[in-house]
């Protein structure tokens, strides 16, 4: 997780600036990687996708500041694509969803382009066998799926949203402070 995330993504090395070289895997997997909201390439090629992600200016220094972006679960996608020459979406099946038994779901591309931060629809029971796997940490019907290290990493708050909810790798939870946002 303390990998730069231009390793992932040779091809953009021209967009390493000494600020951006310090985006890590884990800040991607926290939402504080630090990418302004401003749109620098609207609407996207399928191949200008990670680029038009990449080339964004930094409004903070990355672990600086939480802000939920859609753009760095969708970098994840990319990393996914990176390692595997797969999509998310052929990736997860493979990987996840063949083996917990979850045959129909659809996750919706726009424009061409997988939305890793959403649009992936699944049955409530599909849900729940995710959520299943977690609580075993990681087993599933005695096969080690994901490991019981990363469940256990991933799973806890790593940084602070708000003074109501905490951000781990891509999960929510209670604020450790218990404060209710109602």
């Amino acid at each position: 997780t303390n990998q730069s995330i231009f390793d992932f993504f040779p091809q953009y090395d021209s967009l390493r600036t000494p600020e951006k070289e310090k985006i890590t895997l884990e800040h991607v997997l926290t939402m504080t990687a630090g990418f302004s909201e401003e749109d620098v390439i609207e609407n996207p090629e399928p191949d200008e996708f990670i680029l038009s992600i990449l080339s964004r200016p930094l409004e903070s220094n990355p672990g600086e500041k939480f802000r939920y972006s859609s753009e760095c679960t969708n970098l994840l996608g990319g990393i996914i694509y990176s390692l595997e020459n797969k999509e998310a979406d052929e990736f997860a099946k493979e990987a996840l969803f063949n083996k917990l038994g979850i045959s129909e779901f659809i996750w919706e591309k726009e424009d061409g382009v997988l939305q890793c931060h959403s649009n992936l629809h699944m049955y409530p029971r599909d849900m729940a066998k995710i959520g299943l796997l977690v609580i075993k940490n990681g087993s599933w019907n005695g096969e080690q799926i994901v490991p019981a290290e990363w469940i256990d990493i991933s799973t806890k708050p790593h940084v602070a949203e708000t003074e109501f909810f905490d951000y781990g790798y891509q999960w929510w939870y209670r604020s450790k402070r218990n404060t209710p946002w109602w």
